[in-house]
């Protein structure tokens, strides 16, 4: 059993406050994202050798968030809604909510557990099929998933079944930021939608090859378009937005593999963050995040329900390798 302790809940703020006070005035695209924060936790690493006591030190915990948010000050104002549903931020510095808790009678491997398996990658049942167009290991792995979710829950992939995957936004509207701030909290979530074809049942080259187009047709014309879209009319965003399926009840993917979460490191406090998804309620959705900076594996995050995860593993559906 884990005893956690909650310390009392302080403001931290920006150590360098931005000098421009000039409110930021959102697109019509950025405001009607709002709405869909990205939950994050951050753990920080050892690497000053400290003793077991100060292995993560209050100090040096707010120090780093005071200094991280030093690049994205916006997250330290405060947001102003119009009717319409416009959007604007304040650089007020008024600060983030910053909660410590700790638990002195276990590890983190009591929350995470840190096992190896012994079980090494089947080469032996490698779908082979020839795909039409090159496609990235993104394509293939969501395409394999689906495959094999599709399974464990016992859903048909010929019943109209839709797919979702996310889509940064950000890079194709804001080239001009730092890199700091496109690859790390700068991007902005738009979701796209495709149905898999009900006439005939999908491969994994059929499903990475669709997945592959959703995502490549995008442009920052499209884009454009649709902040067009949202302003038409009498400009009221509430009333011209899509009224999207966020939480898909269909497949639902999200990949991190872009936002540099593996070592990276803001201020000069010396402590390397590590970012991680919070818990998802999601019944056929997973992630992909980089499990280790120097290889190319991923790390597969899934979001079943119980009986479903169970049936997957006494299926011998999807396996863990090293």
């Amino acid at each position: 059993m884990a005893t956690i302790i909650k310390q009392p809940s302080i403001t931290i703020k920006c150590s360098k406050p931005t000098k421009n006070v000039e409110p930021v005035v959102c697109m019509a695209v950025e405001s009607n994202t709002k709405q869909w924060p990205t939950n994050m936790i951050w753990f920080y690493s050892n690497t000053a050798n400290l003793s077991k006591d100060n292995f993560m030190p209050s100090n040096h915990l707010q120090t780093t968030l005071s200094d991280t948010l030093n690049y994205f000050p916006m997250l330290a104002g405060r947001i102003i809604e119009d009717a319409k549903g416009n959007v604007t931020v304040h650089l007020t510095n008024e600060g983030v909510l910053y909660t410590e808790a700790e638990c002195p009678n276990q590890t983190m491997d009591y929350f995470i557990p840190r096992t190896l398996s012994d079980e090494e990658f089947d080469y032996e049942h490698i779908n082979t099929s020839n795909l039409v167009l090159k496609i990235s290991t993104y394509d293939a792995l969501y395409a394999h998933m689906i495959l094999v979710i599709a399974q464990a829950t016992q859903t048909s992939l010929t019943d109209n079944i839709k797919i979702l995957q996310s889509f940064n936004g950000r890079s194709r509207f804001a080239s001009s930021c730092s890199p700091a701030v496109l690859n790390y909290f700068g991007s902005f979530p738009f979701w796209l939608y495709g149905k898999i074809p009900s006439d005939r049942e999908p491969t994994l080259s059929s499903l990475a090859q669709m997945i592959h187009e959703m995502y490549s047709k995008q442009t920052e014309h499209s884009l454009r378009d649709y902040n067009a879209y949202l302003m038409s009319g009498d400009g009221d965003i509430k009333k011209n937005r899509v009224d999207a399926d966020v939480i898909n009840r269909d497949f639902h993917c999200a990949s991190w593999r872009k936002v540099n979460l593996l070592g990276a490191k803001f201020g000069n406090s010396g402590y390397p963050i590590y970012n991680g998804p919070t818990d998802v309620l999601y019944p056929r959705y997973f992630e992909m995040m980089d499990a280790h900076v120097n290889d190319e594996s991923i790390n597969i995050i899934l979001g079943l329900r119980e009986q479903d995860y169970e049936r997957m593993i006494q299926q011998n559906l999807i396996h863990k390798y090293r």
